[in-house]
């Protein structure tokens, strides 16, 4: 849906001359592919050069795991081929381009992939789309909410694009965007006054450098009503729901046509799910169950899993779901605020991923810099450095927050750290995530909207290994002068992360999550009524909490940027500040032992833990904060190694002991 172009007639052009041959290659590869298993996958980065960026390296990334790789094709975006495997290109011009790779086997296999690349000065519209869970709307008048988003390159920091936008109906406007953190982002509204299928479109542009992108047509039907049902969790698996049974919230729930999926939902507090959908088509209707709690469920009815519905209005099409007897209790924490001398919060979100909940505590051991606030309304007890909530078994999750207060002796650049344990732990069927750690940093003066990604990841890069989960947390405050009666955040996910991997872990208030067209997240934070911080500083703060993993064959070098949008009622919006993490698939090459070869006495360890070693001769011996920090290191040859852990903070680590071959792994908890 989109044509790329930083100069426009250069651009476009050079598209339009692309090689014919490497069409036509490039169709009859995809052919091919389609018959042989998907046995090579093709992957590569790329990396401009710091002193002449338009000069690009490509790095293949690509694999097979039958026979070898013979041929690569690759086109560049502007006319230019090549054949070599990991190819250097210089741009003529300035823009972004879409560059793809195909390669071939002895076997016959064949893959491809594309990734744009930018050479400065550019501009990148990353999304233009109606700010709804699909393209289905009902009926005219219909009002359409709008997404801008996009990035830049080469640009000065008090620079502002130009945005033409054409809805497709006959009307237009014209406005500008300040350029943050070479980040720009709009949210408009526009009325379909008639029924009919419309074709928008924008063009952002900062003098000869320009952007265009097509949205998804949008289509206004005249005729339509409600589709809905409930989902519940069916303990007796009878298909009523009766005596023990509960509702579900926050269940995704789709719906398709002809196969594919047009709108997204969740279910409620309630667990009821609605859609207002145009007549005379037929709709599957399935659940999608990776959420907060209940991550072991199974659909008990419909048999199969889905619901076809043929005449709408329909109600009644509701889900039963199952899951194992016994417990799996996990869940996040969150430290918002932690400012010297400042009033900040702990958040705790837990559930429990089967249905014999029990009951018990949540306690939470804070970092030396934080202290706890009593607690006036006794919804949590303190005892020394510890936060312990009461929970009971009516309900498959919890959430608490606590005040507390930061130090003032504590300063820019040390970390909090703060671990969750949820008890019990013993008969859990999985008690190595009843305890979780999260690490944040001190800040002497920071914004309060805000977005962090964990784990951080190793190096100046943020790598990780792929497949590694990533829980992302957007902080907010509000800052204005009254209180702010609606709020919700924009957030689109990279194209190297699996949206079928989205599981939303925890907010402050309440908060109803839903995926606008295929990448976009929105969070929904209605009637909140948040105060402002000069009424109430403690209380004017808010935030959500949720993970995703990359998507499976995600290349070397692959960059995850995340960058979110915070609207207080009808004011602009907030832009976060982006994070970074970067798949490097080096991180993982050597054999990583996690069970028997590393041993720790004792563990929790008060003021030194003995490490013993069953691997004998030279090995590099590390300690590991939360945030990926090496906090001690040693080279040895000893079969045990004392580390004192008096002055390191309390929270967990991971001990590493590296030799030429192996890398064995343990988790250290450090407790005072």
């Amino acid at each position: 849906m989109k044509k790329k172009s930083t100069k426009p007639s250069e651009l476009f052009m050079g598209r339009q001359k692309s090689n014919l041959l490497f069409a036509l290659l490039f169709l009859f590869l995809s052919f091919n592919n389609f018959q042989s298993n998907a046995q090579c996958v093709a992957s590569f980065s790329s990396i401009n050069d710091s002193i002449n960026p338009a000069t690009v390296y490509f790095f293949d990334g690509s694999t097979t795991s039958v026979g070898t790789i013979t041929t690569y094709q690759w086109q560049f975006g502007d006319g230019s081929v090549s054949t070599v495997a990991s190819p250097t290109h210089t741009y003529a011009g300035s823009g972004v381009y879409v560059a793809t790779l195909v390669i071939g086997t002895d076997l016959g296999c064949f893959d491809s992939i594309s990734i744009s690349v930018n050479i400065p000065p550019f501009i990148d519209i990353i999304d233009f789309s109606s700010d709804s869970t699909g393209t289905i709307f009902c009926t005219a008048p219909a009002y359409t909410d709008f997404i801008l988003q996009g990035n830049t390159g080469g640009f000065g920091v008090n620079d502002t694009v130009d945005v033409y936008i054409a809805f497709g109906d006959g009307s237009d406007t014209t406005f500008a965007l300040s350029i943050q953190q070479r980040y720009f982002f709009s949210f408009l509204q526009h009325i379909y006054a008639n029924a009919g299928t419309y074709n928008p479109m924008v063009i952002v542009n900062l003098g000869a450098v320009a952007d265009t992108f097509y949205a998804t047509p949008i289509t206004v039907n005249a005729n339509c009503g409600p589709l809905s049902g409930t989902v519940y969790l069916d303990n007796n698996q009878d298909c009523i729901f009766n005596s023990g049974d509960l509702t579900l919230a926050n269940i995704t729930v789709s719906l398709s046509t002809s196969g594919n999926t047009v709108l997204w939902t969740q279910t409620d507090s309630n667990g009821v799910y609605s859609f207002n959908v145009p007549t005379g088509i037929t709709y599957d209707i399935n659940v999608h169950i990776n959420n907060w709690y209940g991550g072991s469920y199974t659909v008990v009815c419909p048999t199969g899993g889905t619901i076809s519905v043929s005449s709408i209005p329909s109600s009644g099409n509701d889900f039963y779901l199952s899951c194992p007897s016994g417990y799996d209790l996990t869940g996040s924490v969150n430290v918002n605020g932690a400012v010297p001398g400042r009033i900040g919060t702990v958040c705790v979100f837990a559930y429990d991923r089967f249905c014999s909940t029990p009951s018990g505590q949540i306690k939470v051991i804070l970092d030396p810099l934080l202290t706890a606030m009593p607690d006036s309304s006794g919804t949590y007890s303190i005892s020394g450095d510890t936060i312990i909530w009461n929970y009971n078994s009516t309900s498959p999750y919890w959430s608490y927050c606590a005040q507390v207060t930061t130090s003032t002796s504590a300063t820019i650049g040390d970390t909090v750290c703060v671990t969750m344990i949820i008890e019990p732990i013993s008969g859990d069927a999985n008690p190595a995530d009843n305890i979780v750690t999260t690490c944040t940093a001190v800040r002497t003066s920071y914004d309060p909207n805000d977005k962090a990604g964990e784990p951080y990841g190793q190096g100046a890069n943020n790598a990780i290994l792929p497949g590694t989960e990533i829980t992302y947390t957007v902080r907010f405050q509000n800052t204005g002068t009254a209180e702010a009666y609606d709020i919700y955040i924009l957030d689109t996910i990279s194209a190297n992360l699996d949206m079928q991997t989205f599981e939303v872990l925890a907010s402050s208030h309440a908060m109803v999550p839903s995926i606008l067209q295929d990448n976009v997240l929105r969070f929904t934070f209605s009637n909140i009524m948040l105060p402002d911080s000069n009424t109430n500083e403690p209380m004017s703060h808010g935030y959500v909490s949720y993970r995703i993993s990359p998507r499976s064959g995600v290349a070397d070098g692959a960059v995850i940027n995340n960058t979110a949008g915070i609207y207080f009622d009808y004011n602009p919006a907030v832009i976060t500040n982006t994070t970074l993490h970067t798949i490097d698939y080096t991180l993982g090459l050597k054999n990583i032992n996690k069970i028997g070869s590393v041993r720790l006495m004792p563990n929790p360890a008060n003021e030194k833990v003995f490490v013993n070693l069953t691997d004998k001769g030279n090995c590099t011996l590390s300690l590991i904060n939360m945030l990926g920090e090496v906090v001690y290191t040693s080279t040895n040859n000893k079969d045990q190694v004392m580390i004192n852990t008096s002055s390191i903070p309390a929270g967990i680590y991971l001990v590493r002991a590296e030799n030429e071959k192996t890398v064995y792994q343990s988790k250290l908890i450090v407790s005072h």
